[in-house]
């Protein structure tokens, strides 16, 4: 709540009228210099006006930074490419801010709080590009990463810079600064730096301690303490010490539990989080912490396929809901939604192509009636319409249920009951499932759930969603909604769709789909939209496979597009050249930047290419695409040239496997691909009909293309789909884990649908491992594909220089793969099946105790893992308690000769083959992981007879990852 006292020496002693109904930030915008009083905290006083301030990584590369592997996560929903920077792709211009910003304050929260990970150089550079063009009502709120000691101070005098911004949060006119991870460093050595700088700046600034660390520490330790209250007091006195050094502390007030027998993820654990707020609310009970700060996390849940964690489902809008809540409760000064644009943990609350504003206008429901103000509708939006919004799970694989939810959002608008009907539909527009009427209230916050079992649908490849609408006396029908992609055994991609009705886009469409030859489509059609269009993309199930653009950015009719993708253990300068020699017309760019928080790639156009010049950074995946003439690409070479030396790929041998790697020193790895979806950002149409004829390209045996076509205003409208060719021929028995049932289950599925990987081992393909079913399976020998590979580096050391494996060749054995010392082969994540499996694979082990087969950087929870333990294969794996266990088998593997080796499993047993000798054990669980595979070496020791255990050195020759289930 504002002072009274504070405004009048703001508006020079003239009150204003009904100041209490403008929000802090909002007032601070309009007066500059303006600042926040201080209300009492944690119900120490009357509740507060909460400000909310979604974190965010501007540094990263908005515009691609939702790309997970080979295909787009999302899109940011109101992307404008003509904001990008011209050498380096970042969105972090003067004009991209600016539209960031006028985002936020549409949807009525207060600003975004920039974090800095090992500097705060780019939320100084946001707040300077954004005063060039300030939005007004929109503040920032800085804040520092705490695990790098190293910079603390550093950061810390960095922002401090900015104290006398008048575009920063104020509380009591001294700039507050948030922070994360705080409890990472001791509270005596917060009390020395901020000491520092008050001593440098004075007194400026309000300082918050994140006690995240502490909140985790507690939320896993309590329940196993044999003195739980004990342990409260214990933890009570250290979140004291932090008190007791800063302004005020952050922490999240709520928790999750995972359910060994059902969904796959952690779900709410309502129980932990009200401890949680209890064990807050008695530290803010002592009068040493009366005016103290109080800042609450809140969060739209957790997937991130590459970390390999069972990390917190999105449930529909359930976990945003509750955990705002949870964090309301506790009456903060601010709410710090987990974040902003985060890519590869999915926790971006920012409006996206699949999820639209559904979090924003959740968030700002919540902040309007939190603060006792009216609720209103948003001004553009079409209040005939009942504000529903319908969230869906966007792909399962078989076993696992598809779950619906429709959300009731009050706004003031609402009058009269809303009937809604819902109804499930094929491809082929038969109706599968509808359920019975359900009837809202228009001003009641309300969620209806609805639940269908995905292994009864096993000849489907998608299910798309109808919704019946009555309200008002008028009855509508909405069935343009993104559909349920079923996987038969696979699935890294735990994400929701979620269409708010009021974004629903009234376009109508109509396309055709022309098979050619080597996986290419023809698309022709046209679409006309309510307005004007920002983007019309062809979509292969959830897979952008191509963008209708009025100049085609890349012509696949005319072009091979490829792209040139650089990783490495650790940082190492990028500077040189990619090009395709002799072929001056090759247009090649920088696009991309992964997995990394700190990385600009410079770039500029050179003859038949691009040139990069990366001097600083970090780790992670840097790449560039070049557009290459198709009729002359198989006889061409990519060739890079860098400081660190040279190497060349043959375009010819990228087609034929799709993808080829080699390695420069130090441990610096160049991946090139054959680009299968869509490369970029589309640029803007601005036009409400477009009539088109594209060619697009897709890997799967059975593509379901569809049109989606977003406006400028935000607007959705997905086509139904068009399958060229259905599933047919032989069906299979396939063992799969039912939630339903919370049991194994046999489905009869296509033999075709279900994914069978035989690998292929040439040198011909460098330093991928290759298999023919699909491109983006491909192992890389060396890493490449996880976005940690510094850990390899920080784990092991110097000595990390050229990992392999390498090629071989003798007449006896063929080719097979020599792994050394800190060699590994990894995979993406959904190369492993959640489920039944058949691992085949020839072997020449250096040693009898060694790592067979794990899952890379898995500190929660591991499908399986292949050991040999003193000569015999043993066998890990999670079992129906979540318990990683170990069974030994008596089959032996010998040491020094080639030994094949067969594991499988149907869910209730495993079977094994090891030169001809059988064994079967049982076995209880399902396959849960959702992480990278790895053969050799990794820097996870968890989840291993020992952490000490020694990785797999020796040869290689054959290895196949089917899965069906074979004895």
């Amino acid at each position: 709540m504002v002072g009274s006292e504070m405004i009048e020496q703001c508006q020079g002693g003239k009150m204003m009228k009904n100041w209490k109904r403008i929000s802090g930030c909002l007032l601070a915008a309009m007066l500059p210099g303006c600042a926040i009083a201080k209300n009492e905290v944690a119900g120490n006083g009357d509740r507060k006006k909460v400000e909310i301030f979604p974190e965010v990584q501007m540094h990263y590369n908005a515009g691609n930074n939702f790309r997970n592997y080979w295909h787009w996560n999302d899109h940011p929903l109101f992307l404008d490419r003509t904001v990008r920077h011209p050498e380096t792709a970042l969105y972090m211009t003067a004009k991209g801010v600016h539209k960031e910003a006028q985002l936020v304050t549409r949807y009525g929260l207060s600003g975004l709080s920039p974090l800095g990970n090992s500097g705060t150089e780019g939320a100084r550079e946001m707040i300077r590009l954004f005063a060039e063009n300030p939005v007004p009502g929109f503040l920032f709120l800085p804040a520092t990463f705490a695990p790098t000691n190293q910079n603390a101070l550093k950061n810390l005098k960095d922002i401090c810079s900015i104290a006398d911004s008048p575009y920063v949060f104020r509380i009591n006119g001294k700039m507050v600064i948030n922070s994360y991870e705080a409890a990472f460093l001791p509270p005596e050595r917060w009390k020395t730096l901020l000491s520092e700088l008050r001593s440098t700046y004075g007194d400026k600034f309000l300082f918050v301690a994140d006690m995240k660390t502490i909140c985790q520490r507690y939320r896993y330790r309590r329940p196993m303490e044999d003195d739980p209250e004990a342990y409260d007091r214990k933890t009570m006195n250290e979140i004291q010490s932090y008190l007791d050094v800063a302004d005020g502390i952050g922490f999240y007030p709520y928790s999750y539990k995972l359910d060994p027998d059902g969904a796959y993820g952690q779900h709410i654990d309502d129980e932990m989080g009200k401890q949680l707020r209890s064990l807050f609310r008695r530290v803010f009970a002592d009068p040493r912490n009366k005016g103290k700060i109080l800042a609450c996390d809140c969060a739209i849940g957790y997937v991130n396929p590459q970390s390999g964690q069972l990390t917190p489902d999105e449930a529909g809008t359930a976990t945003l809901r509750h955990t705002v809540e949870a964090a309301l409760e506790m009456n903060p000064d601010y709410i710090i939604p987990f974040e902003w644009n985060e890519w590869n943990e999915n926790t971006g609350v920012i409006p996206t192509v699949r999820k639209g504003a559904a979090a924003m206008r959740i968030l700002r429901y919540y902040r309007m009636k939190h603060n006792e103000s009216r609720l209103t509708p948003l001004p553009f939006d079409n209040v005939r319409i009942p504000n529903l919004i319908l969230s869906c799970r966007a792909v399962v694989k078989l076993g696992e249920q598809i779950h619906y939810e429709l959300l009731n959002l009050p706004d003031g608008s609402g009058k009269g009951e809303i009937k809604a009907v819902l109804k499930i539909y094929d491809a082929d527009g038969k109706c599968v499932k509808a359920f019975p009427e359900t009837v809202f209230d228009p001003v009641r916050l309300e969620a209806k759930d609805f639940h269908i079992a995905s292994e009864n649908y096993p000849d489907n490849l998608i299910l798309r969603p109808e919704l019946t609408v009555t309200a008002n006396g008028i009855t509508r029908v909405y069935n343009a909604f993104p559909p349920t992609v079923l996987r038969t055994s696979h699935n890294i991609d735990y994400l929701y769709t979620r269409l708010p009705l009021r974004e629903y886009e009234d376009a109508a469409g109509t396309f055709t789909v022309e098979k050619l030859k080597d996986g290419f489509y023809r698309i022709r059609g046209k679409v006309k939209a309510s307005s004007e269009l920002n983007t019309l993309e062809v979509m292969e199930r959830h897979t952008e496979a191509g963008a209708i653009e009025v100049e085609p950015e890349f012509d696949r009719s005319k072009e091979e597009v490829f792209r040139v993708a650089c990783s490495s253990y650790g940082w190492v300068p990028v500077q040189g050249t990619v090009t395709v020699p002799g072929m001056p017309e090759t247009v090649g760019r920088n696009w991309y930047v992964g997995g990394n928080h700190n990385y600009v790639l410079k770039s500029a156009p050179t003859p038949g290419g691009v040139r990069l010049d990366v001097t600083s950074g970090g780790h992670g995946t840097r790449s560039v695409l070049l557009a290459v003439p198709r009729g002359k690409a198989a006889n061409a070479e990519i060739t890079v040239n860098m400081k660190q030396g040279s190497l060349k790929f043959r375009i010819a041998d990228v087609l034929k496997y799709g993808s080829v790697s080699a390695e420069l020193e130090p441990a610096m790895f160049w991946r090139v691909e054959r680009v299968v979806s869509e490369p970029d950002i589309p640029f803007s149409l601005n036009r409400r009909e477009m009539e088109f004829d594209t060619i697009v390209r897709s890997e799967s045996r059975y593509p379901v293309f569809s049109l989606r076509a977003v406006t400028l205003g935000g607007k959705r409208w997905q086509s139904a789909p068009v399958i060229p060719e259905k599933p047919a021929g032989k069906k299979i028995s396939l063992p799969v884990y039912s939630d339903t049932e919370r049991e194994a289950v046999s489905v009869d599925v296509f033999e075709t649908l279900v994914p069978d990987a035989v690998y292929t081992f040439t040198p011909a393909s460098g330093r991928m491992l290759t298999t023919p079913w699909k491109q983006e399976w491909a192992a890389e020998i060396g890493g490449g594909y996880r976005y940690n590979l510094n850990n390899m580096k920080r784990h092991f050391g110097k000595e990390v220089r050229r990992t392999g494996p390498v090629w071989k060749h003798t007449e006896k054995d063929g080719d097979f793969l020599r792994f050394t010392k800190y060699s590994s082969l990894t995979f993406l994540p959904d190369v492993w099946p959640l489920g039944a499996f058949t691992f085949d694979c020839e072997i020449r082990p250096d040693s009898d105790n060694c790592v067979l087969l794990r899952h890379s950087n898995s500190n929660q929870t591991s499908s399986v893992g292949f050991f040999i333990v003193k000569g015999k294969l043993t066998i890990g794996h999670v079992n129906t308690a979540g318990e990683f266990r170990l069974t030994e088998t008596p089959l032996e593997v010998r040491k020094g000769e080639w030994n094949r080796i067969r594991i499988s499993s149907n869910l209730t047993r495993f079977h094994a083959t090891v030169n001809g000798t059988y064994w079967r054990g049982t076995v209880s669980g399902r396959g849960r992981i959702a992480s990278g595979l790895v053969i050799g070496t990794d820097s996870c020791r968890d989840f291993m007879p020992s952490r000490d255990f020694p990785d797999f050195t020796g040869d290689m020759r054959s290895l196949r990852i089917s899965h069906k289930f074979e004895k």
